[in-house]
């Protein structure tokens, strides 16, 4: 079995997340030459293809998606230690991107929001209101707060901060001899299950 260098998960996971060694380069700080040698190095010491292209961009293969999960592990494990030997959990301060669905922006966060800058004007806010599920692995967004623990990136730190409880409501002369399930119902469609 090949060592795997930590260095070389930045390079797998710039990639990933850049779509092209342009983008990796770019998020790397460095050239398109050097990430485009980093990768092919990696590929040849384990022996697998760990991107393939397709439509001009570079996507994961069965193996560079597994590498990618266990990549994403240790960066945030990095990340968490980084964070409890300089002190900077304690600390409020820099740029922070939040997402959650637009209910939840409008009506918890956004009200919220000039105490926390009070309370830490170091930090800088950006309230993303958008229903999809923005990644935390590709940097879309630094949290979420979601309605559902996620399924997927399991690298993310996901707990539970409060609860909905929902109802249905409707008139009493409005249920027909058959009961509410006769009634029509408009829900989620299957891509908001969560």
């Amino acid at each position: 079995m090949p060592d795997i260098d930590w260095n070389d998960l930045r390079y797998v996971l710039a990639t990933a997340r850049g779509g092209t060694l342009s983008g990796a380069a770019r998020r790397l700080g460095i050239d398109e030459t050097t990430v485009a040698r980093r990768i092919a190095r990696i590929e040849k010491r384990l022996g697998v293809n760990l991107f393939e292209r397709a439509a001009g961009r570079l996507r994961p293969t069965e193996a560079g998606e597994t590498m990618l999960a266990h990549a994403e592990r240790v960066e945030t494990e990095v990340g968490v230690l980084e964070a409890a030997l300089t002190g900077a959990d304690r600390i409020a301060a820099g740029s922070v991107r939040l997402t959650a669905v637009p209910i939840l922006i409008n009506h918890i966060l956004v009200p919220a929001a000039a105490a926390l800058q009070a309370a830490h004007p170091g930090l800088q806010l950006e309230l993303i209101a958008d229903p999809r599920n923005l990644s935390l692995s590709r940097r879309e967004t630094d949290m979420a707060l979601r309605l559902a623990r996620p399924a997927r990136e399991m690298a993310a730190i996901a707990r539970r901060v409060g609860t909905l409880d929902y109802g249905v409501y409707v008139r009493a002369d409005a249920v027909g001899p058959d009961g509410p399930e006769a009634l029509p119902w408009i829900g989620y469609g299957d891509e908001m299950a969560d």
